[in-house]
């Protein structure tokens, strides 16, 4: 198996932990061997892709965003402007993602998981997405402090997920 095919693993604790590994790990790859093709799913304000335009070479990378919340999508495309990312995000459930299999050579979701009926199908379709030997990346609460609020917003919100 090929360096690119070996599976890779890193625990950090919090955004202030995670993110900075994740983005190390991205900037570890020779840019001219592989193609940095990256999928935000569930985007929010763009935390994830903040801290990896704040360390990659941003010729060398291009990321689409995702999430479910058109305030969000919203929220996150004025940040994108405000800031100058060569990025925008559109409204898709990261549930039933509507890219083509074998597109991305990472996929990050992070923060999204509380809010996500189906963390099963969300990873099903991470790994669909995903190019072979690619990297897929996330963030699951160990204690949500939210509890089941977030959830039955959500719930509240946008309804049952059919």
């Amino acid at each position: 198996m090929s360096e690119l095919m070996q599976p890779s693993y890193a625990v950090g604790c919090g955004i202030k932990g995670a993110l900075p590994l994740c983005t190390r790990h991205l900037t570890s790859y020779n840019n001219e061997r592989l193609h940095t093709f990256i999928h935000d799913s569930a985007c929010g304000l763009g935390a994830v892709t903040q801290n990896i335009l704040a360390i990659a070479r941003p010729d060398t990378i291009k990321i689409h965003a995702t999430d479910l919340s058109a305030s969000m999508v919203n929220i996150y495309n004025n940040i994108a402007s405000a800031s100058n990312w060569r990025s925008r995000a559109v409204i898709m459930d990261a549930q039933k993602l509507e890219f083509l299999d074998a597109t991305f050579s990472h996929v990050f979701l992070s923060f999204g998981s509380p809010l996500i009926d189906d963390l099963v199908a969300a990873a099903k379709e991470m790994y669909r997405t995903l190019k072979p030997g690619g990297t897929a990346v996330t963030a699951l609460w160990l204690n949500n402090p939210q509890g089941d609020c977030a959830q039955d917003t959500r719930q509240a919100i946008w309804g049952p997920s059919p």
